[in-house]
């Protein structure tokens, strides 16, 4: 077995370790979306009891659902397997994140649900994630 001593080292990205934290990253969002979809199901409107509040499961499927294809569009974006820590591509996920937000943020009411306010609140966590692995990948390029 022979070793390229003459290869210098590796990003973080463009390892098997850094395919598999953009795997775990993407999961965990998914995982995190999940939850709080199934959590604020049992909140109700302001105007509403929660005596008199049935459990959405229809609504909060429906958001598990557009969850998980912003996750299936971050992974289009980010591509762990050929990932190789591409500030393109973390800017690419943080803009889709942003620009789906404003889009959820336009037809805001006051008095929805609490799953309907969900989809902002995954999309606000996935771009502030994304953006501090992109300072991160900043620090470590002026590093090196």
């Amino acid at each position: 077995m022979t070793t390229n001593s003459t290869a210098g080292p590796t990003a973080l990205g463009s390892s098997a370790l850094g395919a598999s934290a953009l795997y775990g990253a993407l999961g965990a969002l998914w995982a995190y979306g999940a939850a709080i979809a199934v959590a604020s199901g049992w909140q109700p409107t302001p105007f509403r009891s929660p005596q008199a509040w049935p459990y959405p499961t229809q609504a909060v499927l429906g958001v598990i659902v557009l969850v998980s294809a912003e996750v299936a569009l971050l992974y289009a974006i980010l591509r762990p397997k050929s990932y190789a820590a591409s500030w393109r591509r973390l800017a690419g996920a943080i803009g889709a994140c942003f620009g789906l937000l404003v889009w959820e943020a336009v037809p805001v009411a006051f008095n929805r649900p609490g799953y309907a306010y969900v989809n902002a609140d995954f999309l606000a966590t996935a771009g502030f994630l994304f953006g501090g692995l992109l300072a991160i990948h900043g620090l470590w390029s002026l590093a090196s």
